[in-house]
């Protein structure tokens, strides 16, 4: 999105009505990947179409380094990796390496590539990980000292893996922004189990989760996050450059890697 005029922007947001789109698969997945959050092999190689990236933001009405805004949140191009990371090799693991060069037909009965179906499904998952740490504090869920050492502790040994992979040469891949993310994570993992035992699926059904679970996974996401679009609160221009598909690696651009528009 290149630099567009401030009234402009607001006036096509107003326009835009009913597109919210409420993912429930990561649901799914979103503790294996959390816990998970160790992985590094497989998409090291996103951190060297990163560094390619990121120097574009700064063209676009997005701040630098900034891949997308969820409500007053800023999400930079180092939280989106520490995501898609384990994102990535799930779906590798499953679908095979050429997995994101192939398309399908998206909700709206449109053609798209994995990858960028995959891309959104990052941020929703992203989306629902800061609802959860925010609707912490209505319930009263926080994070015990000890259980903050622990954390830190494992968010420190990923840190030292990334840097062992040359991912921490980039200078904003901090220890810090590491540790923010898996306290976030765990936080998130405590709302979460919460809700379970709240809303337990029935002995004899063959659901993972009840109904009313993911009712409720979806009302406090839209409670803390209502106007998510992934039109025009995702940084697209900066986020085409970061390419799945290993072999679109030489030049990290969208057309080569087959993203669709």
């Amino acid at each position: 999105m290149r630099k567009d005029n401030k009234t402009a922007e607001t006036k096509r947001r107003q326009k835009m009505e009913g597109t919210k789109e409420k993912k429930t698969r990561w649901l799914h997945v979103l503790i294996a990947l959390l816990l998970s959050a160790g992985a590094v092999s497989g998409s090291l190689f996103l951190y060297k179409q990163w560094n390619k990236a990121k120097d574009l933001a700064e063209e676009y009405t997005f701040e630098y380094n900034e891949v997308a805004k969820i409500g007053d949140e800023k999400i930079t191009m180092e939280e989106f990796m520490l995501y898609s990371v384990d994102t990535t090799n799930s779906y590798e693991s499953t679908y095979g390496e050429d997995i994101w060069s192939e398309s399908t037909i998206n909700e709206n009965g449109e053609q798209e590539t994995y990858e960028n179906i995959v891309k959104k499904d990052i941020f929703e998952q992203i989306r629902m990980v800061k609802a959860f740490c925010k609707e912490a504090d209505t319930l009263g869920i926080s994070i015990s000292e000890d259980e903050l050492k622990m954390v830190n502790n494992n968010a420190d040994s990923y840190y030292e893996d990334l840097a062992k992979a040359g991912a921490t040469e980039n200078e904003d891949l901090t220890k810090q922004v590491v540790r923010s993310f898996y306290r976030e994570s765990y936080l998130a993992q405590r709302v979460y189990a919460y809700y379970m035992e709240m809303y337990p699926t029935e002995e004899d059904s063959k659901q993972e989760y009840s109904d009313e679970f993911l009712k409720k996974v979806a009302e406090v996401t839209e409670k803390h996050y209502p106007d998510f679009n992934y039109d025009y609160d995702i940084n697209w221009e900066l986020m085409d450059y970061l390419n799945f598909n290993v072999s679109g690696e030489t030049d990290g651009n969208a057309e080569e890697s087959g993203e669709l528009e």
